[in-house]
């Protein structure tokens, strides 16, 4: 800045002598330093105020090397056999289509070599299927080996008045089960008891069932829905409570779900 003055002071003084026909006396400046405050910076203050807090923080930043697992797992043997026998049922696909839109190009006939050659695709064909019903075979014992989930439905106690002779269970596939009632084992429900109308192994899905009675009475009582959704690879024990059967009312039965 005194610099810049200077020369500014300079060039003033040098083009006054330089013109000797100016008429108009000599001219003195002076230039003097203006003083400006120094500008308070809030931001510097605060950091220098809390300096001792922001080293504490940034000591405890530390670099951390961790080994981390991606979670992948080998496959068992089963998987590689089944998508083994997947690929080999799309391979057979693509290759019975092939073949099947040749047959269906074959319109007329005019060889014995071309007989021969029919007879060979129709070999193939045959060699396909019996390649692919082998392999569902295969998939169907695997799924039926593997089945462990199972359901048992058990009826317990019994109306005081007399209650129905017959129990008959039916299944959204049209499986029906019937359980008829003596007059004992009548008895020994009212007592108690408990009687079984159902044990089988079931897909582990959401299964429904109607539950209807007759005998006594209880033909036009109307059906009563049971759902029950199995648990798999489990004894899934379902017990329906018919102390409150009542052939003129359409109550609701108490139903109890049980897993072993």
């Amino acid at each position: 800045m005194r610099r810049l003055l200077g020369g500014i002071l300079l060039c003033i003084c040098f083009n006054a002598a330089a013109s000797p026909q100016a008429q108009d006396p000599t001219v003195e400046i002076e230039v003097k330093k203006a003083k400006i405050d120094a500008l308070e910076n809030g931001s510097l203050r605060f950091l220098r105020e809390n300096r001792d807090f922001l080293r504490a923080q940034l000591d405890r930043l530390r670099q951390v090397r961790r080994e981390l697992n991606g979670g992948a797992s080998a496959l068992n043997a089963r998987d590689l056999l089944l998508r083994e026998l997947m690929a080999g049922i799309e391979a057979g696909e693509d290759s019975l289509a092939r073949e099947r839109a040749l047959v269906a190009q074959r319109e007329l006939m005019q060889s014995v070599s071309e007989l021969g050659e029919l007879e060979s695709q129709l070999d193939r064909l045959e060699v396909l299927l019996g390649g692919q019903s082998g392999r569902l075979d295969q998939i169907e014992a695997d799924y039926a080996g593997r089945q462990r989930t199972a359901l048992l439905i058990l009826v317990q106690n019994f109306p005081q008045q007399d209650g129905p002779e017959r129990i008959i269970l039916e299944d959204e596939d049209s499986m029906r089960w019937e359980v008829s009632l003596s007059a004992e084992q009548r008895e020994a429900l009212r007592a108690g008891g408990a009687a079984q109308i159902l044990h089988e192994f079931v897909e582990p899905r959401r299964l429904h069932f109607s539950l209807r009675f007759a005998g006594s009475g209880y033909d036009a009582r109307p059906a009563v829905a049971v759902d029950v959704d199995p648990a798999r690879d489990r004894i899934n024990l379902l017990s329906i409570d018919l102390a409150r059967l009542d052939p003129s009312s359409e109550a609701l039965l108490p139903v109890s779900h049980f897993q072993r």
